[in-house]
């Protein structure tokens, strides 16, 4: 079990067997710096990291997202819109976030970082 696990727990109230496999272990993790999250009729960015870049730190949580990579959302497009910053993540390319603040439309290009 040791060489192909990095952890092994049992449950002995439960008689279960739990083991998390070493290659999800050593898996790099990346992450644009923040969270989306649709709230309503609004997706606003829901969690940042602190300190991860500088385009981050210029962001606030509760700042409205308008769109990524030109695709701009409608309030019926919310699948679309965090579809587009998958497809993206899974392809390791940056992403254009279009915010709306104080009545004015910033757009930020975000890469990825290993977290």
């Amino acid at each position: 079990l040791e060489k192909r696990f990095s952890c092994v727990e049992f449950d002995f109230k439960t008689n279960q067997l739990f083991v998390e496999d070493k290659a999800q272990k050593d898996k790099q993790i990346l992450s644009y710096g923040f969270s989306p999250q649709l709230i309503g009729n609004k997706i606003i960015v829901g969690a940042k990291f602190l300190d991860f870049s500088a385009d981050i730190n210029k962001l606030s949580v509760g700042d409205t997202i308008v769109g990524i990579n030109n695709v701009i959302y409608n309030g019926n497009n919310s699948c679309q819109i965090l579809n587009e910053m998958l497809q993206s993540k899974y392809k390791k390319a940056p992403i254009t976030l279009s915010i709306s603040k104080n009545n004015r439309t910033t757009n930020f290009t975000l890469t990825q970082k290993s977290l």
